[in-house]
């Protein structure tokens, strides 16, 4: 696709949002002020994110920087695709956007995975579940959820967490990962009224996939079999 060619915008139904979203949702988010903010404080982190935001141009002639800009350009896209969708569901507005910016230009890793989490689901069930999206949705105490969705007429508060654990340095580890999966649904649960439906969206990074370690999502909900004498 050329670099001045309009990449085709997703179809999205029933969002709550007042404004239209931006031609260029990265940039509107991560502006020249925020880029340059995170290149005075390098790090890891930090320089992924800005490659991901620069990936563009002609594919190179050797086999390991193409593939490195295939990955890079592929999470651009859905970079792109998560923030457009969360602009047209009204997630940039108010005090509500204001959070969600500060913490995707947040120089902390799990601010950003937070955020970006939101947006993700915020595009799965807007833009493919074609579900109407509230950015505003009350929970337990006076807190507030991530969002809410109506479904068949009822409205389900909708809370996401995005439990992370890194991946060792070695190529070898013991354990599971399912009590980070339990700490995100122990949170969620205080923060759901109990007075109505609620959604648990996870999206982890953990050292493996979930799809591959389903025990860890079962055993973080429903415990696991022991032998007692």
């Amino acid at each position: 696709m050329a670099a001045n060619e309009a990449r085709p915008r997703p179809v999205i139904t029933g969002g709550f949002g007042r404004l239209a979203p931006p031609n260029d949702p990265l940039k509107a988010v991560f502006t020249e002020e925020v880029r340059d903010r995170w290149r005075r404080t390098l790090n890891e982190e930090l320089l992924h994110r800005l490659k991901v935001l620069c990936a563009f141009g002609s594919h190179p002639s050797d086999p390991a920087r193409d593939r490195e800009l295939r990955f890079l350009r592929a999470q651009k896209a859905a970079w792109e695709t998560y923030t457009f969708t969360a602009y047209a569901c009204g997630m940039f507005e108010g005090e509500r956007g204001n959070d969600i910016r500060k913490r995707l230009t947040s120089r902390k890793p799990d601010c950003f995975r937070s955020a970006m989490a939101e947006c993700e689901v915020c595009w799965f069930l807007a833009g493919r579940m074609r579900l109407p999206v509230d950015p505003t949705s009350p929970g337990r105490s006076g807190k507030n959820l991530d969002m809410q969705v109506v479904l068949a007429g009822q409205e389900v508060g909708v809370e996401v967490k995005a439990p992370f654990r890194a991946t060792p340095a070695q190529h070898f580890w013991y354990g599971d990962d399912s009590d980070k999966i339990a700490q995100a649904m122990k949170s969620a649960n205080e923060q759901f009224d109990d007075e109505r439906p609620n959604l648990l969206c996870l999206v982890p990074s953990l050292r493996c996939p979930m799809f591959s370690r389903r025990y860890d999502l079962l055993k973080a909900a429903y415990g696991q079999s022991m032998i007692t004498s």
